[in-house]
């Protein structure tokens, strides 16, 4: 399974962004 750099990139990005999200709904 060779997945393009751009991909773990994109993923990685979604995972921070959920990330971001659950610690902006906790504090709201």
């Amino acid at each position: 399974m060779s997945a393009k750099p751009g991909c773990q990139f994109w993923a990685l990005l979604l995972h921070r962004s959920t990330d971001t999200n659950k610690k902006q709904t906790e504090a709201n």
